[in-house]
């Protein structure tokens, strides 16, 4: 499955929020552990922005995660936010040179996407809650 960045950017930045809110993190603490600003992280965390190779890793370690168990995170996320999306379009294939993700948001709008991100990452995070109890 292709994904736009755009998409990706969106749905990395609500895992991290997610995950850093599971660890009982303000954005503040985080960003100081991961050495970035406060304003740096809420643009990451609204998917303005992704972060460079070291500070990904960084946000891996702070969250008490390997790096692939991040990329794993992310990856599991994009899924269910395509499978979620791909129920509410049906199986209409994308245009030739877009991809799935990139149609769903031009048919239903960046914020209805927005809450397909939401409710697929509240649920991961809730599966990675189960996992740790």
């Amino acid at each position: 499955m292709e994904i736009s960045e755009q998409v990706y950017k969106l749905v990395f930045g609500k895992v991290i929020a997610e995950l850093r809110k599971h660890e009982d993190m303000g954005q503040q603490e985080f960003a100081d552990e991961i050495g970035v600003s406060q304003p740096t992280l809420s643009r990451i965390e609204r998917g303005k922005v992704l972060p460079d190779a070291f500070t990904y890793k960084r946000m891996a370690v702070t969250l008490d995660m390997t790096v692939g168990e991040l990329d794993e995170a992310v990856d599991d996320a994009l899924d269910r936010v395509a499978q979620a999306a791909q129920g509410m379009v049906g199986d209409d294939e994308p245009t030739p040179g877009e991809s799935f993700l990139g149609g769903v948001m031009a048919a239903l709008g960046v914020a209805a996407v927005g809450g397909l991100i939401g409710f697929a990452v509240a649920a991961l995070v809730n599966e990675l809650e189960d996992e740790d109890a």
